[in-house]
C-alpha cells in the first residue's frame, strides 16, 4: 500500500473535525471579513486587490489576445483586452449553504 494514500483516507472522512465544523469555520471567515471591511476599509481593499489575478495570453508572444481576470466571486474573459467574451459569478460555500 501507498502509506500517504492510506493516511489521507484515514484523515479525510465525513466525521472528521473539518467536515463537522465546516459551516462554523466558513461563518467565522465571513464574520472576520465583514468586520475588517467596516473597521479598516483600506486594509479590506488591499485584501481584495491581493485576490485579483489577471492572466494575459499573447498571440505570437506579442499581441495581447486573451485576458482572464479572476476576482473573489467572478471571472471575466476579454478578447484584445476590450471585448468581453465571457463573464460568470460563482457562490462561496457559505452562500451555497444559504440557498438550500
Amino acid at each position: 500500500h501507498n502509506l500517504e494514500e492510506v493516511l489521507f483516507l484515514y484523515r479525510d472522512h465525513e466525521n472528521n473535525t473539518s467536515h463537522n465544523h465546516e459551516k462554523k469555520m466558513t461563518e467565522a471567515t465571513v464574520s472576520i471579513q465583514n468586520f475588517t471591511k467596516i473597521a479598516n476599509p483600506e486594509l479590506y481593499q488591499d485584501y481584495l486587490h491581493y485576490l485579483t489575478n489577471v492572466t494575459h495570453i499573447k498571440l505570437f508572444g506579442i499581441i495581447p489576445f486573451i485576458t482572464i481576470k479572476r476576482e473573489i466571486k467572478s471571472t471575466k474573459v476579454f478578447l484584445f483586452k476590450k471585448i468581453q467574451l465571457l463573464s460568470y459569478t460563482y457562490l462561496t460555500k457559505f452562500e451555497k449553504g444559504k440557498i438550500k
